[in-house]
């Protein structure tokens, strides 16, 4: 699965790109864009790095498109000929699932 991203809480930070992954044509990587002041749903989880939108990039770094999953994922991986996506999404009671969706069902 693709690295997730690294964060010093300051004051006024932004959630911006996290666990980078590559197919055989794009880069894929969450964006999250919430900021420090967004409430958390739950104390166990920093939930604002949790997000359901992901950007993807050919590889000379210009964004091709973005989609978004029907669910906000922590961690995600992409399958090499880049028709599957995977993600880890956590419930409110921090219980984990893997989730799939359909690359070009996104479209």
């Amino acid at each position: 699965m693709g690295d997730s991203s690294i964060l010093i809480e300051g004051s006024g930070y932004t959630f911006t790109f996290g666990s980078p992954d590559a197919g055989s044509e794009n880069y894929y990587v969450l964006f999250s864009g919430k900021t420090s002041n967004d409430t958390e749903l739950n104390s166990d989880a920093e939930w604002r790095a949790f997000t359901n939108r992901i950007t993807v990039y050919n590889w000379h770094g210009v964004q091709e498109r973005e989609f978004f999953l029907d669910k906000d994922v922590f961690i995600i991986t992409v399958s090499q000929d880049e028709k599957t996506i995977y993600g880890i999404h956590y419930d409110s009671d921090m219980t984990p699932s893997i989730i799939k969706a359909d690359i070009q069902n996104t479209m």
